[in-house]
Parts: structure tokens; C-alpha cells; sequence
């Protein structure tokens, strides 16, 4: 067994967030020397607003590792892995995510995929020049392999993240966005921070929206607070209701979009006092727009 292939594969496993349990069941699976290879790994995550201390509602992911050995050598490559997600709000999604010399999705980034939300990764193009980018699965278009699309929304599609934030009443910020919470958006989390409203301090989560470059506002209860800061935005909440029920470019709209309206409608239907509005997107922008990139 190649010592230094074993070291190799473990720190990718600790990179990615496997934990230090699958190191041994690694090192016996190698010492087997059989040409391939899966390993198991499952995790929980708790649903915010959803139950208190041991009654919290979990959601739970399971991870399907595959190993391969070279053609030439006694070496093993970790090429990808399957996350199965099991959500209460979701339901079942699976994908398949790639590893290559180290590098990939970690178990908590393809968490927050799955979930619906986006990721913002350093990625190498074809040329091997890297570049920043954010991720979104797009849940209404699979590949042949029957892995979602990814949409990929580059640095010069516009969204900028801190931009976004300071538009928001974020207590604590006023001397700069603080480097923990870009950080934990950046990862993809369902971040939580205070909100300073009408002289109350006020909890909210957050995520990034880089499709319609905004932030998406949660309540405790995971519902959906939209905020505006002046009548000209107002008129583009009304165009955004008129057109919500239509098909764009001969497509269904996608579960966020038909969420991002649901809210609309919500705080149009007589959730003004419960609701303040911020930010509606320009315009609705179809995804393939952004670009899409799959590996196959």
C-alpha cells in the first residue's frame, strides 16, 4: 500500500469535511486492493425556526464516496462522491459532485446546494486559470446522468455581495461588513445575524441570491421578508405580480423564482404591517443567461 497515497487521500477527505472517522475505513478498503471502491459517511443539520434544543428538526444528508485504482499503478484516485439530501422542506435530492487534485464541493457547501441556495467558489477553467464564481443548482433542468444543471453566475455578471449587504439594517455593521458573515454567505449558509428595525432588535437569516444580485431575508420561522426603499421600487414589486403567473422564454419558472414571488404576493395581500420590502429584481433574467456548466 502507497503510504503517501493514503496521506493524500485523507487530508482531501479532511478538506472536504468527511471528519476523521472514514480515514481508517479508507486505509482498510486500500489495504483490500480491490480496483474500486465506495465508502459511507452521513451527517444532520439542524432546520432554523424548526423546534428548540433536542426537539429541533434535522435535515439529513447521506454521502457515497467512490475510489478508484489507477490502470498502472497500486495508487487510488477520489474522483467524486454522491450527496443524497433527505429535507423537510425539500424533500429528496441527490447529485453528483466531482473532486479533482484536492480540490472540490465540500459535505457542508453541497448541504447548502442541494438545499437551493448558492455557493461562491475559486474554479480552474479549461486554460487551468482560476477564477471566481458563484454556484446555484438549477432543480428543473438534469443532465443525461440525471445530475441538475449548474448555473453559474461569473464576476462580471455583476453581484456583488457586499454591496448587497449594506442596503440591509444589519445592527453591528456600521464600521464595515464583518469578515465571518461574507464568509459564511460565501460558503452557502443560511446565516443568521440582528437586524435593527423601528428601535428593535430583530433576527433574521440570510443567503445570497447572485441570479437576481440580492440577498434573500428570512424570518425565524424560515418565511420570506421582502424590503424596499422607495416608491419607484414599489412599481416594480406591481410588475413582478402581474407577470408572476407567466412563462418566461418557453419555461416554467424555477422553485426560487415562484418563491420570490409567493413573498410578493404575500406582503401584497394585506402583510405590509408584518413585511417590509427591500429589493425586486430589475428584471427576469432567465438562467441560461448567466451561463450553465456541467461536468461531465
Amino acid at each position: 500500500m502507497n503510504e503517501q497515497n493514503v496521506k493524500f487521500l485523507e487530508e482531501t477527505l479532511f478538506y472536504l469535511g468527511f471528519g476523521e472517522k472514514l480515514p481508517d475505513q479508507l486505509e482498510a478498503a486500500m489495504k483490500e486492493g480491490k480496483p474500486e471502491f465506495k465508502l459511507q459517511y452521513n451527517m444532520e443539520h439542524p432546520v432554523p425556526g424548526k423546534g428548540q434544543g433536542d426537539s429541533v428538526l434535522k435535515d439529513s444528508i447521506q454521502y457515497e464516496l467512490n475510489f478508484k485504482k489507477g490502470k498502472d499503478s497500486d495508487m487510488y484516485f477520489f474522483n467524486s462522491y454522491k450527496a443524497e439530501l433527505n429535507s423537510h422542506q425539500n424533500g429528496n435530492r441527490e447529485q453528483l459532485f466531482y473532486v479533482n487534485k484536492n480540490k472540490g464541493v465540500t459535505t457542508k457547501e453541497a448541504y447548502n446546494l442541494l438545499s437551493g441556495r448558492a455557493v461562491h467558489k475559486n474554479l480552474v477553467n479549461k486554460e487551468g486559470e482560476r477564477y471566481n464564481a458563484w454556484l446555484q443548482l438549477d432543480f428543473s433542468n438534469k443532465d443525461d446522468k440525471g445530475n441538475y444543471l449548474t448555473s453559474v453566475y461569473h464576476e462580471n455578471y455583476g453581484f456583488k455581495l457586499e454591496e448587497a449587504l449594506s442596503h440591509l439594517p444589519l445592527k453591528g455593521q456600521k464600521d464595515g461588513l464583518s469578515e465571518q458573515l461574507v464568509k459564511s454567505l460565501n460558503k452557502g449558509n443560511l446565516t443568521s445575524v440582528t437586524f435593527s428595525e423601528d428601535g428593535k432588535d430583530v433576527k433574521r437569516y440570510l443567503t445570497a441570491n447572485p441570479k437576481y444580485k440580492s440577498i434573500d431575508v428570512f424570518d425565524e420561522n424560515g418565511k420570506p421578508v421582502i424590503y424596499k426603499k422607495n416608491e419607484q421600487q414599489e412599481v416594480k414589486v406591481e410588475n413582478v405580480m402581474n407577470t408572476s403567473d407567466k412563462k418566461e422564454n418557453g419555461k416554467e419558472k424555477t422553485s426560487s423564482e415562484n418563491n420570490q414571488s409567493q413573498a410578493i404576493k404575500g406582503a401584497k395581500d394585506g402583510k405590509k404591517n408584518s413585511t417590509k420590502r427591500f429589493k425586486v429584481p430589475r428584471t427576469r433574467m432567465a438562467v441560461g443567461e448567466a451561463g450553465k456548466s456541467m461536468r461531465k
